[in-house]
């Protein structure tokens, strides 16, 4: 149920998650979690949605914003390699997935490229993801 009061248990809801399977942009899978704490709305109307909507906070954070927090983890592990979030790129994906929190998922793109091993005498492909962009260099996200 929700509450009136105004103290920070009742306005706010922890989506602690568990470690989970991410995937960086070199394909390496390691494992990862993240605790994130939503603000609830303080105003009577868009709260009363919400409990019309989910019934109760439980709810709210294990059918959407559990979710949500997942989907935003992964799309950020997607736009960096592992080799640099462990040579001290973690701030770069901390700050990606926050912003994805705040503001709205990334629209990823990827393209792929076939490039000639001259040592295995094959060819390797290679493909990289990109945030995709409007023309004027604004990022293009999924609200």
């Amino acid at each position: 149920m929700f509450s009136n009061e105004e103290t920070s248990q009742s306005n706010s809801i922890t989506s602690l998650n568990g470690p989970i399977n991410i995937r960086f942009n070199d394909a390496t899978r390691p494992e990862a979690e993240a605790a994130v704490r939503w603000r609830l709305p303080k105003d009577e109307t868009s709260m009363v949605h919400i409990h019309k909507e989910y019934r109760n906070s439980e709810k709210l954070g294990e059918t959407t914003l559990k979710l949500y927090t997942l989907e935003c983890l992964k799309y950020s592990a997607q736009i960096i390699e592992s080799e640099t979030h462990y040579s001290g790129g973690m701030s770069k994906l901390s700050e990606d997935f926050q912003d994805q929190l705040e503001k709205g998922q990334f629209i990823l793109e990827y393209k792929t490229e076939y490039v000639l091993d001259t040592f295995k005498k094959s060819q390797e492909r290679i493909t990289t993801t990109y945030i995709r962009k409007f023309d004027e260099g604004k990022i293009l996200r999924n609200k």
